[in-house]
């Protein structure tokens, strides 16, 4: 929960749903220019998987949901 409401609060169009009954741990949101984003991902050593305009990320062992947050509103 977390995650999804730190890239809401950041306004990106977030596409995990906010009913907790009807999500998992992966949070998915649309991007306008993921050749951009995947790039940035990759230099702050953030996995996750980028294509048809969206990025999925799963906040667990690699990177906290704080890494996250802080390294998209940097980018």
């Amino acid at each position: 929960e977390t995650l999804r409401k730190g890239l809401v609060d950041l306004g990106l169009s977030v596409l995990t749903p906010e009913d907790e009954k009807r999500r998992m741990g992966i949070v998915s949101f649309t991007v306008s220019d993921e050749v951009r984003w995947r790039k940035e991902l990759e230099a702050r050593r953030i996995l996750g998987w980028v294509g048809d305009k969206r990025i999925r990320l799963s906040p667990h062992g690699y990177n906290s949901v704080d890494e996250y947050i802080d390294d998209i509103r940097g980018r």
